[in-house]
């Protein structure tokens, strides 16, 4: 769904596949299974396999962090995929909030 939301501030719950610390780029596995290119903050601190990047789309696969919160080993990340298209689904897209 990141190529829809260009240019605007995104959170992607994701599991960390690769960390360049050199280029400060976080490559990451989305909810949805997609890879997505994160440009790091040298001020976050990636800590655990799951993580939620708060940051801006810009590109179809690449968003530019600005936060990152850790969340831990055990998220289910099909459950988070489900929920995410649940809250897109046309039927009740900007109706839940």
């Amino acid at each position: 769904m990141l190529p829809l939301f260009q240019g605007k501030i995104v959170r992607l719950t994701c599991k960390v596949v690769e960390i360049n610390l050199e280029d400060e780029i976080l490559v990451v596995e989305a909810s949805d299974g997609g890879e997505v290119k994160i440009l790091n903050n040298r001020n976050v601190n990636v800590k655990d396999p799951i993580i939620e990047v708060v940051g801006k789309v810009v590109g179809e696969r690449c968003v530019a962090m600005a936060s990152c919160v850790n969340l831990g080993k055990a998220l289910d990340l099909k459950l988070v995929d489900d929920t995410i298209k649940l809250i897109h689904d046309p039927r009740f897209f900007g109706k839940l909030f």
